[in-house]
């Protein structure tokens, strides 16, 4: 089943009546205690270029409220598209969206491999907007069908596009729960409800996604549970590496353009199932932002689509690592300021400072030190997974290096070369002797001047030794 990072309570959310309309709701962990400061975000899945449309804090008992404003006067879809059903693999039941571009006659059905009718869930005439249906895995005399792998297609006049989805854990031979012995019930009602993005992510969190997020108009609120990143097991495998999987369930879906989306506002996100954000950046410019989540979600609807990048979908030809930013790009002197990076890799990595040095340069550690001090003990090798920080601090000048090595084998991904330069004497001293010739046992009188060259004003003060 597709995996996300937190269970979400009741599919149709209830929006506050007030003067402002508010969306309301709490977030918590799975054991009731409520989770405070994390940021809960709305997107348009149909535009995830523009960022989160919605946005809120949780306040100490882990209460929040949408403003819902935003969501009014929401473009139509510019064209008729069949989006993957959700979640896939399923048990019991899966929704599938789809959008119209002008009212439409269509007609939408659920086949078995071997192309025969298993159900149709909807047939006739429905409004330009975006729509769900959900199948219960019933055909069409209510009955429960089997695990495995069926086709659904979507036919609009003379277009049609299909998709595929896998039930699994099959339910044949029982009752279909509210099948009420008809298909007719697997079609949503009310389906012209608008669907939206909605995301939870904070300090320590694994960050919660869900791409079908449906906003209605009765009174409710929203329970989601959400998992900490302490309570999900190490990785113990590499990342699929498919170009566009950042969640990393071997498949590129609306999940995937929804983290995108979200990390393009929020850089710290810890993305499920120890997934790479690196594998976001499907257009190649060298970033991870809410146009590579508009390639994705394209991605999702019509992965057939010709103007999507080539290798959208299919598995990367090698690992990549890198930090964020540049260590490059970033001012380094010998005075153990610490400065935060992030890794941005495929699979675990190891950060190496200083390989092969006799006079180290840099300071390592995972979490930031003491500014202006360097600890010595500090670690030469870290290992790290995609999206946890690293800290670097400059203890001596000269050359410095930094190196990225795939943790399995030690092969090196990526190397950073710099300099750390010497930073300027805080103290100039001169100094001069009494007298020009000494005797040995002859007292003398050492005057020395010292000046501030640092921020402060300068001053001097003569210092006097016997």
């Amino acid at each position: 089943m597709k995996a996300i990072s937190g269970c979400l309570i009741g599919l149709v959310f209830g929006v506050c009546v007030s003067a402002e309309p508010l969306l309301e709701g709490q977030v918590r962990l799975d054991s009731g205690e409520p989770v405070a400061d994390v940021q809960v975000r709305l997107f348009d899945m149909t535009d995830l270029r523009q960022g989160a449309i919605a946005r809120a804090m949780t306040d100490g008992t882990g209460y929040f409220a949408l403003p819902l404003a935003a969501l009014t006067g929401r473009a139509l879809p510019a064209r008729f598209a069949l989006g993957p059903n959700y979640p896939n693999p399923f048990n019991p039941s899966t929704i599938i969206p789809y959008q119209l571009a002008v009212s439409s006659q269509v007609r939408l059905e659920v086949f078995n491999l071997l192309g025969q009718r298993i159900a149709t869930l909807v047939d006739g005439a429905r409004p330009a907007g975006f729509h769900t249906a959900t199948w219960t895995a019933t055909d069409g005399a209510g009955r429960a069908v089997a695990a495995g792998v069926y086709i659904y297609r979507m036919t609009v006049g003379q277009q049609s596009q299909t998709g595929r989805m896998v039930l699994i854990d099959g339910q044949a031979g029982r009752p279909a729960v509210g099948s009420g012995g008809s298909a007719a019930a697997v079609e949503a009602a009310g389906e012209a409800v608008p669907v939206y993005g909605l995301t939870v992510s904070g300090p320590g969190l694994v960050s919660y996604v869900n791409p079908a997020f449906r906003v209605a108009a009765d009174r409710g609120s929203v329970d989601l549970v959400v998992e900490t990143l302490d309570s999900i097991p190490r990785a113990t495998g590499a990342a699929t590496g498919i170009l566009g999987d950042v969640d990393n369930n071997a498949q590129v879906d609306l999940f995937d353009a929804l983290l995108v989306a979200l990390y393009s506002g929020d850089a710290s996100l810890v993305l499920p199932n120890h997934g790479a954000i690196s594998l976001g950046d499907v257009n190649a410019d060298g970033q991870v932002d809410r146009a590579d989540a508009g390639l994705i979600s394209a991605y999702g609807n019509d992965p057939s689509d010709p103007t999507l990048p080539a290798g959208l979908g299919k598995r990367v030809s090698s690992a990549t690592a890198s930090l964020s930013p540049d260590p490059s790009t970033v001012s380094f002197a010998d005075d153990g300021i610490w400065h935060r990076f992030t890794v941005q890799a495929s699979e675990s990595v190891s950060v190496v400072v200083n390989p092969g040095a006799t006079r180290p340069r840099l300071e390592l550690t995972t979490r930031s030190g003491r500014d202006n001090y360097c600890p010595g003990g500090a670690d030469d090798a870290v290992s790290r997974e995609d999206g946890e920080a690293i800290y670097l601090a400059g203890c001596a000048s000269g050359t410095a290096t930094v190196e990225l090595r795939r943790e399995s084998d030690d092969t090196v991904l990526q190397t950073y070369t710099f300099t750390v330069t010497a930073s300027p004497a805080d103290l100039v001293a001169s100094a001069s002797v009494s007298a020009s010739s000494l005797t040995p046992g002859q007292s003398f009188t050492l005057s020395a001047t010292v000046r501030n060259q640092g921020t402060g004003a300068s001053s001097a003060t003569t210092l006097r030794y016997y």
